[in-house]
């Protein structure tokens, strides 16, 4: 439970015992165990607040107190109600059921389990006690019984909610686990084609800013796995993505859409700036030695969204200029309809 919750549970609770204190005194039907429980429930209920408060004292234990706190109250209040024969009311049997209630709110389903089996008895024990006062044996076997098979119920059903709910909801993270790595590309851990997909989705239901796709492809890559090696050729991939990730913004996306094709998707940027952010892009991967003895290069095709609102169409513009800067020699950034003053110095 978090704290703020648990907080403002226990200022809840402060409450409710004042209003029900100052309802029976202003009624008349005060009697003197409540009398005597009501302010020192209220107490209590204020020292764990203070200590949740100011951290002194770890949460699960204080969780512990305000549910002996409870527990201890009705249990004692029942009983003494039942024993009393001139108690003007003996109604408090009907909050038992919160000792349970409590008990799985605020504890884990272990100690809850624990304690609802001490918890019981004493209860039962109790009651017996108090009720053979009045009756026959027969009668409060009868009475205690009935009582037991009730909060039987209540334990049961209880336990089971809780386990349904702890059971769905470790379903639920670890299909939240599996929709997150069917996303993912193991050996990049960026997004896989998949993955883009869903943001191209976004990009065109949710975006109502210009965005760019950029398609970078790494040049002579076989060429690489051929004389380096595979696992050459991976610490290649690994390393341009770590490259490109320094220099993007906070809403970018990057993914793998091929072997040694990436596609990244930048967001309210103007053509000038995409395109010199492919720039830096291409230079610091040019600058990087991520094999011994081999030179890596990107080559770059960007397509941008005032072209087309229709991903595939976009995609097919950032495919084609990918295309026209391996043509040009490779190392090249392209942008189909881009001014000359995009163009820099791709020296």
């Amino acid at each position: 439970m978090k704290t703020k919750t648990f907080l403002w549970l226990l200022r809840f609770a402060f409450v409710c015992f004042a209003l029900i204190w100052g309802i029976d005194y202003y009624c008349g039907i005060i009697v003197s165990f409540d009398a005597v429980s009501y302010p020192l429930c209220m107490t209590a209920f204020f020292c764990i607040y203070l200590l949740a408060r100011r951290q002194w004292v770890q949460e699960e234990y204080l969780h512990l107190c305000a549910y002996i706190v409870v527990a201890g109250f009705l249990t004692a209040s029942s009983i003494w109600h039942h024993m009393v024969p001139v108690s003007k009311f003996s109604n408090s049997a009907q909050w038992l059921g919160l000792n349970y209630v409590m008990a799985y709110l605020f504890l884990s389903v272990r100690r809850a389990t624990v304690i609802t089996t001490i918890v019981l008895p004493i209860t039962l024990i109790g009651h017996f006690l108090a009720v053979k006062e009045h009756n026959n044996l027969e009668d409060s076997l009868g009475i205690i019984l009935n009582i037991g098979v009730a909060h039987m119920v209540y334990i049961v059903l209880l336990w089971t909610v809780l386990k349904m709910r702890i059971r769905d909801a470790q379903t639920e993270e670890r299909l939240r686990f599996l929709e997150h790595y069917s996303l993912i590309d193991p050996l990049t851990h960026i997004l896989n084609r998949r993955g883009i997909e869903n943001i191209f989705h976004r990009l065109k239901t949710q975006s109502p800013h210009r965005f760019a796709m950029i398609l970078i492809d790494i040049d002579h890559f076989k060429a690489i796995n051929d004389q380096f090696g595979h696992t050459a050729g991976d610490a290649v991939l690994k390393g341009i993505v770590q490259t490109i990730q320094k220099y993007m913004l906070d809403e970018d996306e990057i993914g793998r859409w091929g072997g040694e094709e990436f596609l990244l998707t930048t967001v309210g940027q103007t053509r000038r700036q995409v395109f010199e952010f492919s720039e830096r892009l291409r230079n610091a991967v040019r600058s990087e030695r991520y094999v011994d003895g081999c030179n890596v290069t990107i080559s770059i095709g960007i397509g941008y969204s005032d072209q087309t609102r229709d991903m595939n169409e976009l995609f097919l513009i950032a495919d084609k200029n990918l295309y026209v800067a391996k043509q040009r020699g490779r190392n090249q950034v392209a942008a189909s309809a881009c001014s000359s003053e995009c163009e820099l110095d791709n020296a």
